[in-house]
């Protein structure tokens, strides 16, 4: 996971000019490193999905992104859900679900998926918004009103009544 801490972030655009290239956590560690920006990352290893919360608490947004797959087109991931638990803004690089639930719950900003370009400019709008606090609180309430497990449960009930 990549926490960040600084509202500039230089190394957008060269990280995401080859959307088909990976990126293992050293590799992307010896990018920023080359680019001397180490001060605008830090890098934390994989945590436990309990203290998520706590590490989330201390972002300004979160990020979330899909390689172009038909099969990403229909799922909301579960960072998502996690993100808008936390009420944070979301900076997406996503279609589909994930594109509509960000649109729709107004808590962030969506690109293209592989649009560096797109992305940048939609992380520039993101960090020069004074709606943070705002699209945070929309997260929350759209998690609240949409994805808590109760309701989760009582629309699939209602499905299976269906059948």
């Amino acid at each position: 996971e990549i926490v960040l801490r600084e509202k500039e972030f230089l190394l957008l655009e060269k990280l995401l000019a080859s959307p088909k290239k990976i990126f293992t956590r050293q590799a992307l560690m010896d990018e920023i490193k080359a680019q001397g920006v180490e001060e605008m990352f830090l890098m934390i290893p994989r945590q436990r999905a309990e203290t998520i919360p706590g590490i989330l608490g201390c972002c300004d947004a979160a990020f979330v992104s899909f390689m172009d797959n038909p099969l990403f087109e229909n799922t909301i991931p579960a960072k998502l859900q996690s993100y808008m638990a936390c009420g944070k803004a979301i900076l997406a690089s996503a279609s589909g679900e994930t594109e509509r639930v960000v649109r729709e719950a107004d808590c962030g900003v969506c690109s293209a998926i592989g649009d560096a370009a797109a992305l940048a400019k939609s992380l520039e709008e993101l960090m020069g918004s004074h709606r943070l606090d705002d699209m945070g609180s929309n997260a929350r309430s759209y998690f609240e009103k949409h994805f808590v497990r109760e309701k989760l449960l009582d629309d699939f009930d209602r499905c299976l009544e269906t059948l």
